[in-house]
């Protein structure tokens, strides 16, 4: 039988949108309990009859987790670069579509134009500028399963020593969305992660994360 101290991390931890306003203190802790009490006593198969003792348990786990909250402060962030006027193309991943990237990437970089790529197992798309449009369909005859237009993107660069760090992308992500702005697409390598969302948002998320370092 599980303790209520850890039924309670469990619920919590397991929500974000609940883990992120418990640790920074936003809730009132009577309603909270009122509201995860029915979980708890799924998972402790206790009946109990009132949330006083989570109220309780609430309260003594906030003080303890406190001091673990993730704060970007803790971080140094080496550059926020933004890229305008991009457009994402994404064709089935077919080996005559794979063949044809190194074409369309030497020809691209000629120009000091932009390209990013990203690959699952069954498609592929290609982020590009604007202008670069016309030698992306030059090269590649397949009709694209999407093109989205209108966007931006704000490039993270960080210090090699927190590729590690645990939480360090699940904050950058929560920053965009407690903005309320869809992120299009995201790529990443050992230092930079680069987030691409519409034209219009890039100024707010750039303000964003420059704001919080």
């Amino acid at each position: 039988m599980k303790k209520i101290s850890d039924s309670l991390l469990e619920t919590i931890n397991s929500n974000t949108f609940i883990q992120f306003g418990f640790y920074h203190h936003l809730f009132n802790l009577t309603q909270l309990a009122n509201f995860i009490r029915p979980l708890v006593q799924i998972k402790t198969k206790k009946d109990l009859k009132s949330s006083s003792a989570l109220v309780m348990a609430l309260s003594r786990l906030q003080k303890e987790k406190a001091k673990k909250i993730l704060k970007m402060e803790h971080y140094k962030i080496k550059n926020l670069t933004i890229y305008s006027r991009l457009i994402t193309l994404t064709y089935s991943r077919t080996q005559e579509v794979v063949n044809k990237i190194d074409q369309i990437y030497n020809e691209i970089q000629k120009n000091n134009g932009y390209i990013a790529l990203t690959q699952g197992t069954n498609e592929l798309t290609i982020i590009i500028n604007d202008e670069s449009e016309a030698i992306v369909k030059k090269q590649i005859k397949d009709q694209p399963i999407n093109i989205a237009r209108n966007l931006g993107a704000v490039c993270i660069k960080f210090e090699k020593k927190y590729y590690d760090t645990p939480g360090l992308l699940y904050y950058l992500l929560q920053q965009v969305f407690l903005q309320g702005v869809s992120i299009r697409e995201i790529t990443s390598t050992f230092t930079e992660v680069i987030i691409y969302v519409d034209q219009k948002n890039v100024k707010l998320i750039f303000d964003t994360f420059y704001n919080q370092f």
